[in-house]
């Protein structure tokens, strides 16, 4: 997993990049009319360079991770649901295409963050 992991961040140009592409992440997602409600009063850069180490560490790019994991980040925020996971992709797929990131770089750091989306949503009630 590392090992693909460390291909799709080299692919998008090395660690500094992937700390970029983070930035205009948060900051397009902090903007968004669905989902950024979630990020009113939030440090976005903070945020941004947590989930930069938390990538860079999977990678094998930094040898330590000191921050909160996808199942306990999201604990003080509002329920995630399957949309919100889902506008948060588009996005991201936007922001890495806007910026040239090769399609099986895009393809592969998409497949990394749906692995997340088990211990991110939650299940929404139907009666």
């Amino acid at each position: 997993m590392k090992t693909k992991i460390r291909e799709f961040i080299e692919q998008a140009g090395g660690p500094d990049k992937i700390r970029s592409l983070l930035f205009l992440f948060y900051d397009r997602m902090s903007k968004d009319i669905i989902i950024g409600y979630f990020f009113d009063g939030k440090d976005l850069k903070h945020i941004a360079e947590m989930q930069a180490q938390f990538i860079l560490n999977a990678g094998n790019f930094i040898p330590k991770f000191e921050g909160k994991g996808p199942a306990t980040a999201h604990l003080d925020l509002p329920p995630i649901y399957r949309g919100h996971f889902d506008r948060r992709l588009l996005i991201l797929r936007d922001i890495l295409t806007e910026n040239n990131v090769p399609s099986t770089a895009i393809d592969a750091w998409i497949a990394f963050e749906e692995g997340f989306r088990a211990m991110t949503v939650v299940e929404e009630r139907t009666n």
